[in-house]
């Protein structure tokens, strides 16, 4: 009997692409990616072998509505890299990271996320992260941390 519905289908075509592609290039080379029960930026999600992927309860969460501009950058980095904020004499702020320096047209924030106090013998101190962007359009998100405070850019949008 003849099945016009493509989608029936679609799971295990997909299944047997995973197993063609983790045989050629290895198990740990093939990943999906799902959401993780946390709050904090870098470990919002896992990257687990394919081949291994078990169905999850978590559903990945909207951060914004239609129209608005995106909360978190596209780009996290592995790292987050240091970075110095400066005030000139006129008032100006400029953002100096990579040895550049950017002068800073706008910026958003705080929006306070604490560490997950529970999953660490040691408490980790609480991030303020601001949303920047310079005069020529590019956006980063940074934190500051610690006393005296400490920024680090932990992304930039697309």
């Amino acid at each position: 009997m003849a099945d016009f519905d493509a989608s029936i289908h679609e799971k295990a075509d997909i299944g047997f692409l995973v197993d063609r592609l983790a045989t050629r290039f290895g198990s740990q080379r093939i990943l999906a990616f799902q959401p993780n029960d946390t709050h904090i930026p870098e470990a919002a999600w896992l990257a687990v072998p394919a081949q291994y992927v078990k169905p999850t309860k978590l559903p990945w969460k909207k951060l914004r509505e239609p129209g608005d501009a995106p909360r978190r950058p596209l780009r996290l980095f592995t790292r987050p890299e240091p970075v110095t904020l400066l005030a000139t004499a006129s008032g100006a702020q400029h953002l100096r990271w990579r040895k550049v320096q950017h002068a800073v047209a706008q910026c958003e924030g705080p929006e306070r996320i604490a560490m997950e106090w529970w999953r660490h013998e040691t408490p980790l101190p609480a991030r303020d992260y601001f949303r920047l962007e310079d005069g020529e359009g590019r956006r980063y998100w940074l934190y500051r941390t610690g006393v005296p405070p400490q920024w680090v850019l932990q992304g930039i949008f697309a």
